[in-house]
């Protein structure tokens, strides 16, 4: 058996194409570069270099969208490394992108999701920190797609852009200090009370969305006077004012269910630093929302209990010239039919890279141990 080649062939040339039908090929124009290409394709900007790979973080398909340095750990409260902690740091960036010589942009994200499809996470946001002079939104998605075809890396897609599969989520953006024009100070980026979660429609507003497949997530559909039918549940007027957000103070835990039937479920407890205590609920939830909440809606993709998984992305706001993010998230595992809490599965396995089609060599344990690098050849294809 060969091994598999690094990139995807290339297309047919005008050379070929012109040996092939006898036909003179006319003058080619300069070839566009991508910064002044017309980009009618939403991907002509970001391409996909997806060749089958993935990672594994305990119980979690991980899958770098650009595969070029998105990077996260188990870790503590604080996000001190911890192998067998309740919490994430995660990292994503985005790249420079040059004009000479040209370089494509490279938007790199960390996407999620889970193994067993019996089991949620509880998400508790305690820490943001995005790492640019300018304000922008850092965007958090989590909920459930259906779990094939699943993330890979390379694949430059997360949960609001482009995933190959159906999904029903709720987008949380979190907006970081200082103005549109002017830089805020340095001291600012890590002032974890210059963080709230963003109302702002222009900037894109927080809501239980659902996607068709290879669907992206547009700018123009946050129009408060006229959302886009993809948007089920408007969360602005909820988290305003008074109510503002800001997570890395108060560590704000969001539950979100689906019954697979296009009802859903959203409780919020926008203080957890002690848990479900205090607030306005004493011991249980203090916001609770639903496909019949005023001004909601069902879901209509086909996502069931039965076909889908939870899964989470983190997405960098892509910041110019460049910029890079970090988030702690909070994971408590409980069953999707009961509610109830459940145990961790194994959080010990990490395995960078491996190929998909070897999964179930790799949870068996067989091939537990092997790291493997795009381009390297498996040990289980030896050369012919």
């Amino acid at each position: 058996m060969t091994a598999r080649p690094l990139f995807r062939p290339a297309a047919v040339t005008l050379i070929s194409l012109a040996a092939i039908t006898g036909c003179a090929v006319p003058p080619q124009p300069p070839e566009k570069t991508h910064a002044t290409e017309k980009k009618k394709d939403p991907r002509s900007y970001l391409p996909d270099l997806s060749e089958g790979l993935a990672g594994l973080v305990g119980p979690f398909l991980w899958a770098r969208s650009a595969d070029l340095g998105a990077e996260l750990r188990f870790c503590d409260r604080n996000g001190a490394p911890k192998s067998d902690g309740d919490y994430l740091w995660l990292y994503q960036f985005k790249r420079l992108e040059r004009e000479v010589p040209p370089s494509l942009q490279l938007h790199e994200r960390n996407n999620l999701e889970n193994l067993d499809q019996q089991t949620a996470y509880d998400v508790q946001i305690c820490h943001i920190l995005l790492n640019h002079p300018l304000e922008y939104v850092f965007k958090l998605i989590v909920g459930y797609k259906q779990a094939q075809p699943r993330f890979q890396h390379g694949d430059n897609t997360d949960l609001v852009h482009l995933a190959g599969a159906e999904r029903v989520c709720v987008f949380l953006p979190i907006r970081s200090p200082g103005s549109r024009g002017r830089p805020h100070k340095s001291a600012d980026i890590a002032d974890q009370q210059k963080y709230w979660i963003n109302t702002e429609y222009q900037m894109d507003a927080p809501c239980v969305i659902e996607f068709k497949a290879n669907e992206a997530i547009s700018h123009k559909w946050f129009d408060p006077k006229n959302l886009d039918p993809h948007i089920l549940f408007d969360l602005a007027p909820h988290l305003e004012g008074d109510n503002r957000i800001y997570p890395g103070v108060t560590k704000p835990v969001f539950r979100f269910t689906i019954d697979g039937k296009g009802g859903w479920q959203l409780l919020i407890e926008p203080d957890g630093r002690d848990g479900l205590a205090g607030g306005a609920r004493d011991d249980d939830w203090d916001l609770s929302f639903s496909h019949k909440s005023p001004g909601a809606k069902p879901y209509t993709v086909n996502v069931t209990q039965e076909n889908s998984t939870w899964a989470m992305s983190t997405f960098s706001p892509g910041g110019k010239p460049e910029e890079s993010s970090e988030a702690i998230v909070g994971l408590k595992p409980f069953n999707r039919r009961t509610g109830r809490t459940v145990p961790w599965a194994d959080r010990s396995k990490r395995i960078r890279t491996f190929y998909l089609d070897e999964l179930g060599k790799v949870l068996g344990g067989a091939a537990a141990t092997e790291v493997r690098q795009p381009g390297m050849k498996p040990k289980s294809r030896p050369d012919p």
